[in-house]
């Protein structure tokens, strides 16, 4: 398996029934995404589950010793499009980042929110092809690190702009 597939970057044509099972409807903009099976670096699957009783708006955890990552679904509809897909591949940087697997500091943990924030900038930038405007409505969606907002959407935009 390639690397391309093993992180989702191409998208499956087949339907499976795994989507509407786990409650996301296929006309979803999440629908096409989870056609397609996604790997950490230990050739695990990652599984979606969307869980109305997570307090947590989306979070990856390997906790039960199995790649998981949890969507909040009421939370998670209410967001256009472009951030759905946004905050779906930044959970799935977590795990291309082994950021799961490590205890983190505060501040190798804002690095790793960092990280899965470009990571999810380029899927949508390199791979989906989404324009400037569609870009620009992410910024918003990034929320603050240490209570400093700009931080993290300065830092997205650095990533996106290829300079660090």
């Amino acid at each position: 398996m390639n690397r391309k597939t093993k992180y989702g970057l191409l998208l499956s044509a087949l339907l499976s029934g795994c989507a509407s099972q786990s409650g996301v409807a296929k006309n979803s903009p999440l629908f096409p995404f989870l056609q397609t099976k996604y790997y950490n670096h230990y050739e695990q699957e990652i599984q979606i589950v969307f869980d109305s009783q997570k307090t947590d708006n989306a979070v990856a955890s390997a906790v039960t010793g199995f790649p998981i990552i949890y969507f909040n679904p009421e939370w998670i509809g209410k967001l256009s499009p472009e951030k759905q897909i946004f905050v779906f591949y930044h959970e799935i940087g977590h795990f291309r980042f082994d950021h799961i697997y490590k205890v983190l500091t505060d501040a190798q943990y804002i690095q790793a929110q960092k990280e899965a924030d470009c990571y999810s900038g380029k899927v949508l930038r390199d791979k989906l092809h989404y324009n400037p405007q569609q870009m620009a409505s992410i910024y918003e969606l990034v929320g603050p690190l240490n209570g400093n907002n700009s931080e993290r959407q300065t830092s997205l935009k650095n990533c996106l702009e290829n300079r660090f």
